[in-house]
């Protein structure tokens, strides 16, 4: 159980600005223009790509919680960014003036760890309660509501595992949770689960990892199907791309960084799924089920990925960022660092997203927005 924090906010516009120009060979490619959330820096890619100039302002987000990730979307017409903070959650159109937050459960004990919008509906997820599950759902994103119907084994509660991630595409809404050991006599197991209108839950068997002891982290809707990323490079998708599923319908196996360390962040853009992890690994694939690693240009564990404007963006540890147009050639932004406030130790960015034609970046202590990318 997290300890209560004293939860205040106050927003400071940075004064600092970065321009990253990034020069090389690459095409611009195309896709979806959204996202469905250790060590010393790298030196740089090995390429680049020409055209991309990224301008990033920092905003000091003054509080004592840290800022865990960043999601944009709502409804059309009127789609903002939405950043959480333990039990809170903010909003923003531009990424530089933010509401006052509002708390999605009645207790701060828990966190948010994700939250996505479909269907009418935004669908928040968290760490595991003490006797049930943590999820709420808001018809405007400021007042969330719990109480969900399940079809099957719902997700546990207790110490059983946290709800690491939601996404929705084509009708349905796809959230999964890692259940511990404590429930098996095997390691880790992740139970999936899905629903038309985010209130109303089916859960599936539980997937068996290819990797006994892997758990997933992240996943995102494209090229017609759900792709999810974990432990040990661990990957799973649906080979069905349309409700009702049955267990059968997920494939789990190995991406290329098999063994080697955990993928956290997936997006899907420029025709490809692209995922990223720990120690800058990188890796594409067009069908979810063939992986090529790709070199990133940092060593830091990458924390989350974003496509938009034609391009990826991935952070990560020590304020961190790298740059692609095809999620194969990649160049790191150099001196990132300079432009969020605080010590080293806070400069970990915990997530980004693209959204009214600028990327959002938040971590510890900070929040950043980008000057225009279209």
């Amino acid at each position: 159980m997290l300890k209560k924090k004293l939860f205040g906010l106050a927003l400071l516009l940075g004064a600092i600005m970065l321009m990253v120009a990034l020069a090389g060979c690459g095409d611009s490619g195309s896709g979806d223009p959204s996202s469905p959330g250790g060590g010393n820096g790298g030196n740089g890619g090995n390429g680049g790509d020409s055209g991309i100039s990224i301008t990033w302002t920092g905003v000091a987000y003054t509080t004592s919680s840290s800022l865990d990730g960043v999601f944009f979307g709502g409804p059309a017409g009127s789609q903002k960014f939405y950043i959480w903070d333990e039990n809170k959650v903010m909003s923003s159109v531009d990424g530089k003036t933010w509401s006052t937050p509002v708390n999605v459960w009645a207790s701060s004990d828990y966190s948010i760890l994700d939250i996505t919008w479909g269907g009418g509906k935004f669908v928040a997820v968290g760490t595991r309660g003490m006797s049930s599950y943590n999820m709420a759902y808001s018809d405007d994103g400021v007042t969330w509501n719990t109480g969900f119907t399940w079809t099957g084994t719902p997700f546990a509660g207790g110490s059983d595992g946290d709800i690491k991630a939601i996404t929705y595409g084509n009708g349905s809404f796809v959230a999964f949770q890692n259940i511990s050991p404590a429930v098996y006599t095997d390691p880790w197991k992740s139970r999936i689960a899905y629903s038309a209108n985010g209130t109303a839950w089916t859960a599936l068997d539980d997937l068996e990892m290819t990797n006994s002891s892997a758990g997933l982290y992240n996943i995102c809707w494209g090229a017609g199907k759900f792709v999810g990323v974990g432990d040990k490079g661990q990957v799973f998708y649906s080979v069905d791309n349309k409700a009702p599923w049955a267990i059968s319908d997920w494939t789990s196996k190995n991406s290329v960084a098999s063994n080697s360390g955990k993928l956290l962040g997936i997006a899907y853009g420029s025709s490809k799924f692209v995922a990223v992890g720990q120690n800058g690994r990188a890796a594409y694939s067009s069908d979810a089920d063939t992986w090529t690693a790709a070199t990133s240009g940092l060593t830091v564990s990458l924390q989350d990925i974003a496509f938009g404007g034609g391009k990826f963006v991935a952070v990560g540890e020590e304020g961190r960022m790298t740059y692609s147009t095809d999620g194969i050639t990649w160049k790191s932004a150099t001196a990132t660092d300079s432009t969020f406030a605080g010590s080293l130790g806070d400069k970990y960015i915990q997530g980004v997203a693209y959204g009214n034609k600028k990327f959002v970046a938040v971590g510890r202590q900070w929040i950043a927005y980008s000057n225009d990318q279209e």
